[in-house]
């Protein structure tokens, strides 16, 4: 991979004026050129910290669809006339559900079920998530 994420001046200008209406002076742009390098390798750390607990999280479940109990977590979004729930997966926890429900991209218009299901079939909703 050689993506490159580049924050120069004309971005964070770009960025300032859209925040605030106007340009920044050179100090207030070194200020927060210092700003970002002081948190970016705290983001970085917590992004990867994020990702790799996620995707264990995915792996730990891979065979959960044979296992019970199981929860499954349904999804839908209003605003793209989505009029049925749709399986997005089955997990082996509720917590593990609920991470790969946070994990999504959550709009006002989603709406997330999780429905916890037996050894007999029987499935009981445990969490109703509208944003």
């Amino acid at each position: 991979m050689k993506e490159k994420l580049i924050i120069d001046e004309e971005c964070v200008q770009r960025v300032a004026e859209a925040v605030t209406g106007r340009e920044l002076t050179n100090e207030e742009c070194k200020d927060i050129f210092v700003a970002i390098c002081e948190d970016y390798l705290m983001l970085v750390h917590d992004k990867v910290r994020e990702v790799i607990n996620f995707n264990e999280m995915l792996e730990r479940n891979k065979s959960t669809e044979k296992s019970f109990p199981q929860y499954r977590v349904f999804h839908r979004n209003k605003n793209a006339y989505q009029l049925v729930f749709e399986q997005m997966g089955v997990f082996g926890n509720e917590e593990d559900a609920l991470l790969f429900v946070r994990h999504d991209l959550i709009t006002e218009f989603d709406e997330w079920r999780i429905v916890l299901v037996g050894k007999d079939g029987a499935e009981k909703e445990v969490c109703e998530i509208n944003c």
